[in-house]
């Protein structure tokens, strides 16, 4: 539920948000307190979020990968040109560690790198500092792979699986292309928002900066923008409402700072 968190943050407009406020939220999505302080816990210590104290009270940022998947989703911040190079972590953890290998490879698809084969991942652009300790548990080299252009657009069809990506972006564009009508209620329009739009999120957050050239020329991408448009258009201003009123509640509404870049 982490793609929950930048969720909030956009539909608040808020480039900052106080903790109790975020927790609050994220109840609103159905965690419990509990579970809710779990997730900023893990996230902030995946290198997601960003923490300031505000005496008790900790205040958050998105960060890392996170913020760049926001910024490039919002048209804030234009992902820079990929050098046609890729960022390679060559792995080493056995099967008795599976717990290991599986934390390690779900921890290095967060931050955009994806499997060319076992024990080899690969990403457009060296992310593996988020990774923090688990680089050296799990034995990783890392390093480059230059290849021709006609290689690299193979490698990112494979690593990407981009058929079956392809396959996801049309599921995707078909659920959202059912949300006919508005939704009044402000918590259900939130609640609403948040599942049906979560996983194009995703999609078009991770995914989002694979170069064009590489990409069919009937990628699906613009059509799942445009489908997300019109359910922000329904349930976005009544799921914005909620989350102001939220804000405007807490005693810690001063520590919310609203994002200019919404305009």
């Amino acid at each position: 539920m982490i793609g929950a968190v930048p969720y909030i943050f956009g539909v608040c407009r808020a480039s900052a948000l106080p903790g109790p406020v975020l927790v609050a939220l994220l109840g609103d999505l159905g965690l419990t307190q509990s579970a809710a302080k779990a997730l900023v816990h893990r996230v902030a210590g995946y290198g997601l979020l960003d923490l300031t104290r505000h005496g008790r009270v900790g205040v958050y940022r998105l960060a890392g990968q996170l913020r760049a998947n926001f910024e490039q989703l919002r048209g804030a911040g234009a992902s820079a040109d990929w050098d046609g190079r890729f960022h390679v972590l060559v792995y080493d953890v056995p099967e008795s560690r599976r717990a290991l290998r599986e934390a390690f490879l779900s921890a290095a698809a967060r931050f955009g790198y994806r499997q060319l084969r076992p024990g080899v991942v690969v990403a457009l652009r060296d992310a593996s500092a988020g990774l923090g300790d688990l680089l050296s548990a799990a034995a990783a080299v890392t390093g480059w792979l230059d290849v021709d252009a006609s290689a690299s657009t193979r490698l990112i069809e494979h690593a990407w699986d981009l058929p079956a990506l392809a396959g996801r972006y049309g599921d995707v564009i078909s659920r959202l292309d059912a949300i006919k009508t508005a939704e009044a209620d402000p918590l259900v329009a939130f609640r609403s928002l948040y599942e049906a739009s979560s996983e194009a999120y995703q999609l078009l957050g991770e995914e989002g900066s694979l170069p064009r050239v590489a990409l069919p020329e009937d990628w699906p991408a613009g059509r799942l923008g445009e489908a997300l448009g019109r359910v922000l258009a329904l349930l976005g201003p009544a799921a914005t409402g909620h989350a102001d009123a939220v804000i405007n509640a807490s005693r810690h509404a001063a520590l919310a700072e609203r994002d200019p870049g919404w305009g």
